[in-house]
């Protein structure tokens, strides 16, 4: 396996077994994602300095896009989102966290939410909530 010269070879092994075996939410996030449909291109299980996989990344716009679970509203795992976050931020860029559930129940939320940031009409925030039916905020 040839290695890329700036990424240690095991988180690129990772982000590869990650891309073999996605989870659901991300295999159907992926599928609205893909090709441009949005009209730029996105990466998945992209790693970034030297130390995270970002589970989609626009490195045209500079959008990181991560999916998530409820454990990610836990102290431990709030602390170091935060923490990835801020990282991400200081070489500019910005972060949407969408959760699982909302990309299985409710894609089309899921994705205005990814367009407004793409064209800035909304910043990301920290676990985007599913709006009401017809609402967007």
């Amino acid at each position: 396996m040839q290695s890329h010269p700036l990424v240690p070879a095991s988180l690129l092994k990772n982000a590869r077994s990650m891309r073999v075996e996605p989870a659901y939410a991300e295999q159907k996030m992926w599928t609205h994602l893909r090709g441009k449909n949005l009209g730029v291109r996105f990466r998945r299980q992209h790693p970034i300095l030297n130390k995270y996989i970002i589970d989609f990344y626009c490195h045209e716009v500079r959008l990181a896009i991560e999916l998530g679970r409820y454990q990610h509203d836990e102290p431990e795992a709030i602390q170091y989102d935060a923490m990835r976050t801020s990282s991400l931020k200081q070489i500019g860029i910005r972060v949407l966290r969408i959760r699982n559930e909302d990309v299985l129940k409710n894609i089309e939320s899921a994705m205005e939410a990814t367009w407004n940031c793409l064209n800035n009409t909304s910043p990301p925030v920290a676990w985007r909530p599913t709006p009401p039916k017809g609402e967007f905020s």
